[in-house]
């Protein structure tokens, strides 16, 4: 198959191999003609594993000397192999930018052990609850209102009582519940509220539903609902604080009603229409800067990494240890 001699087609190989010409391998470039001796000629191929020979694309086959050039381990990435030459450094580095993260988010007390830890900026919670102002009338739920009219008829010691229907009226609610907010927030109500339920921690705000109130312009509302906001530094104590604003509210309108002896169908009433919900957590100390700041410190001790690989460069032995090649390659028949 290789070459023009006949002990490639026929015979045993083993005794037509000394009667062949000699075959020889280029040994890299200068080097030609370096004879490998007999070689098995059945297959073309040789195994060169022992000579540490490893062929090139395009080019021709180094030997031994050049295969230690070519085969000096190198990293496939050079930034990854200082990083992990100077692992010490990035964990150093992620060890002080955790600690200025937390830093930024937690008061940090050392007195004892563990350390104890305590926002900086404590969040706060806010909840709503509203109220219906209405009348023993209920006039929203109907189209007219009967009201007997005393009116003297001639000759008759007993006035008549027709009846006269007129439509609802819920004009004075939607105005009690425009001035009632300012009530809610009196100290009078914050008063008694405390001889209720003790002291709860937080701040009430009131306003008619739907309102606009702010330094230039004010709309009232069209709707006889008053909404109460609460806000606490706990879930718990803005609900606490909101319902029992509420109850001291109605107690304290029954008490001025009371005072000034209304009758029933005087009254104005007020009923709970919402119950404070779920509070929600607002303010707080924000995770985007801790966040920036620990990976732009990971980053600084990279580079500082890579400085050090650089000033201080690994230190190549000679005579590196080469892994033996064993690969299969094709050799020519040379005159």
């Amino acid at each position: 198959m290789f070459g023009s001699s006949p002990a490639s087609t026929s015979g045993s190989i083993t005794s037509k191999v000394a009667a062949s010409r000699p075959m020889t391998v280029s040994l890299g470039a200068g080097k030609a003609g370096r004879s490998l001796g007999a070689v098995d000629r059945s297959n073309g191929t040789v195994r060169l594993a022992e000579w540490g020979v490893r062929p090139r694309r395009n080019g021709p086959y180094t030997g031994h000397d050049g295969a230690r050039r070519i085969l000096s381990v190198q990293p496939v990435n050079p930034y990854l192999r200082a990083l992990l030459r100077f692992w010490w450094v990035l964990a150093l580095g992620l060890a002080l930018a955790s600690v200025a993260a937390v830093a930024m988010v937690y008061r940090i007390d050392f007195s004892s052990v563990p350390p104890k830890l305590s926002e900086r900026t404590p969040p706060l919670y806010a909840t709503t609850a509203r109220v219906l102002v209405t009348s023993s009338e209920v006039p929203y739920l109907r189209i007219s209102l009967t009201r007997p009219v005393e009116t003297p008829l001639p000759g008759s010691a007993q006035p008549a009582l027709p009846a006269v229907e007129e439509r609802p009226d819920i004009g004075i609610l939607v105005r009690v519940a425009n001035l009632y907010p300012l009530l809610l927030e009196s100290d009078e109500v914050a008063e008694l509220r405390e001889e209720m339920f003790g002291p709860l921690p937080g701040n009430v705000r009131a306003q008619g539903v739907f309102s606009f109130v702010n330094q230039n312009r004010y709309e009232p509302t069209t709707l006889p609902v008053i909404e109460i906001f609460a806000v606490s530094d706990t879930a718990a104590g803005a609900v606490a604080i909101a319902q029992g604003t509420v109850e001291a509210f109605r107690r304290y309108i029954l008490n001025q009603q009371n005072r000034a002896g209304l009758r029933p169908n005087e009254r104005i009433l007020l009923e709970p229409l919402q119950q404070p919900r779920a509070p929600i957590a607002t303010g707080g100390s924000s995770l985007a800067l801790p966040v920036l700041v620990l990976f732009a410190l990971l980053a600084a001790f990279a580079v500082f990494a890579l400085l050090l690989d650089r000033i201080f460069p690994p230190v190549r032995t000679q005579g590196a240890s080469i892994e033996p090649l064993d690969r299969r390659v094709r050799v020519s028949d040379t005159a």
